[in-house]
């Protein structure tokens, strides 16, 4: 730094190093002193030692410019290292941005534009527990073949499973009167022709009606959506669109083009991946979900730092600043 340079700070110091005798001055012209009044305890926050507070923290704001100017002044070339590390961060925090196209679901989707699908049949796996429903011509003749059936009316949702057979580890459920089933990988209109046909061979009923609906076939769906937990649903096709909605859709967090869903099929776990912001996964097996499917959204990499210590990128910033400005201030004493 030139002889002229050093010259000037020097006396843009001493100038600074005036400013707290103007404090009384900055205080009495903004708000009268009041005379003659003491000061009790803890009255610190009464209106009239509002001109005390202001000429304390007038004073430590004039002392805080001139340390900083010192410091400036003595680190100029540091402090250009500074300004590259902070310049630095910043372009890490822009370009850590999340695009729009990671957000949208769909991109690819064009309006007008069909597309085939194929409706999926629910298989029948073991610890289901399935309804099973006879009726006839003749309802008092009908009437063996069910559970308690004066019973099954007006029940809620748990008694309802209670009335229902259970599928055993081995796929099997037993019927009254006609006894073992075996139902383990048949779809449930596979079980109605199978316990409808028997009822007709055996001359047991005349006209037999069956109809079988699973009672407890529900969906897991956790991480980044707003109401996380396990859903109930009825119908034989639930779509991965429609069991998100029951969780309240994804936060704007979750990450749309790695969403998992785990399936247990046949004795064998499954694991799927789809990608909410293309429309090819529509043709995949896991568009429709399955009874007892757990579906995962993992959060994106915003929400995992925010989960560190240092949350964000205001406070890495903020974190940088005050470690930079605390090197500085201990390297100049």
């Amino acid at each position: 730094m030139s002889q002229y340079k050093k010259a000037k700070h020097k006396k843009v110091q001493r100038s600074l190093f005036l400013l707290p005798s103007l404090c009384p001055l900055v205080v009495k012209k903004n708000i009268p002193l009041k005379k003659n009044i003491p000061l009790k305890k803890n009255q610190l926050n009464n209106s009239q030692n509002i001109p005390f507070i202001l000429f304390i923290s007038t004073y430590l704001k004039i002392f805080f410019i001139q340390l900083n100017y010192t410091i400036f002044a003595a680190k100029f070339d540091f402090m250009k290292k500074v300004v590259v590390l902070q310049l630095m961060a910043l372009i890490f925090v822009i370009t850590s941005c999340t695009a729009k196209k990671e957000i949208l679901y769909l991109n690819d989707l064009k309006a007008n534009e069909n597309s085939s699908f194929q409706w999926s049949d629910v298989i029948i796996q073991p610890n289901d527990i399935i309804s099973v429903k006879i009726t006839a011509d003749d309802m008092l003749l009908a009437a063996p073949y069910n559970l308690n059936p004066a019973q099954q009316q007006n029940l809620q949702n748990t008694q309802l499973m209670l009335q229902g057979y259970l599928v055993s580890n081995e796929g099997k459920i037993n019927l009254p009167v006609l006894g073992d089933f075996e139902v383990k990988n048949s779809t449930y209109t596979q079980l109605e022709s199978r316990i409808q046909g028997d009822l007709i061979s055996k001359k047991l009923l005349k006209n037999p009606i069956v109809v079988c609906r699973i009672l407890n076939a529900k969906v897991t769906i956790l991480g980044e959506v707003r109401n996380p937990g396990t859903y109930t649903f009825f119908e034989n096709n639930l779509t991965v669109l429609q069991a998100l909605g029951l969780a309240g859709d994804l936060n704007i967090n979750g990450v749309r083009k790695n969403i998992k869903v785990i399936r247990l099929e046949n004795n064998q776990q499954k694991i799927g991946e789809i990608d909410l912001t293309k429309k090819n996964w529509m043709n995949s097996p896991f568009y429709f979900i399955k009874p007892n499917d757990v579906i995962i959204v993992n959060p994106n990499t915003a929400k995992v730092k925010s989960a560190g210590i240092i949350g964000n990128a205001g406070t890495l910033l903020g974190t940088i600043s005050v470690i930079l400005s605390s090197f500085l201030i201990f390297r100049s004493l």
